[in-house]
């Protein structure tokens, strides 16, 4: 169990985006939902990641399977931070995490200080048990340096109210990434994100190549 600084105590989660942006989940988990397999309430739910302004990306609700392939052992994915934004999430999707009275962690993915800033402390009018800050996903080019990713977590960190996480990745210094957040608060460190496919298969081709990733 890991007991967060506002006393909320977290016993199981669901990975982020697991359950879309709201807890409720994707169109295909709703029949297990409806029938009481999947339980959101006994979870403490991390939404998918938002950015500041809404991201295409690769993912269409439509069709899934278009930016994932199943692989012997696991599954690669491409889906690119899809969302709509950090403001549609607030108009949208809280409502209904209140009116479910979700455990939610807001998973964000600011590309600077300032957007960190901004999106901190709207999130801070929300009745959420924390924040996520996501620097690790691997299907987005970004600047991965652990000079900007600090300056990034210190202004979350400075703005918001709510317990701090941060989402690593094997290719981002996760490393050196941990031993700078330590002692600076965090309610936990999750590791690791994805990891590129080039470093896994360096050898082989991606089934997803087509959309430019490594």
């Amino acid at each position: 169990m890991i007991k967060f600084h506002n006393g909320y105590e977290m016993d199981f989660a669901c990975a982020s985006g697991a359950l879309a942006f709201d807890g409720d989940g994707w169109w295909w988990e709703q029949p297990a939902r409806w029938l009481g397999y999947l339980k959101p309430n006994d979870l403490t739910v991390i939404t998918k990641t938002l950015t500041f302004n809404p991201l295409k990306g690769n993912l269409r609700w439509w069709c899934p399977w278009r930016c994932v392939r199943l692989i012997p052992g696991g599954a690669v994915n491409a889906v690119g931070l899809t969302n709509p934004g950090y403001e549609h999430w607030i108009e949208n999707s809280y409502p209904k995490v209140l009116k479910r009275k979700y455990s939610v962690i807001v998973s964000i993915y600011p590309n600077d200080e300032r957007e960190a800033a901004i999106m901190v402390f709207a999130l801070n009018k929300c009745n959420i048990v924390g924040i996520q800050v996501n620097l690790s996903c691997p299907n987005v080019k970004h600047d991965s340096s652990v000079d900007k990713n600090l300056k990034i977590m210190n202004a979350v960190l400075f703005a918001s109210k709510h317990p701090v996480s941060v989402k690593l990745a094997y290719q981002d210094q996760y490393v050196e990434m941990s031993k700078s957040l330590d002692n600076k608060g965090l309610a936990f460190i999750e590791l690791i994100n994805t990891v590129p496919w080039s470093i896994v298969f360096p050898d082989k081709p991606s089934p997803l190549a087509r959309y430019g990733l490594e």
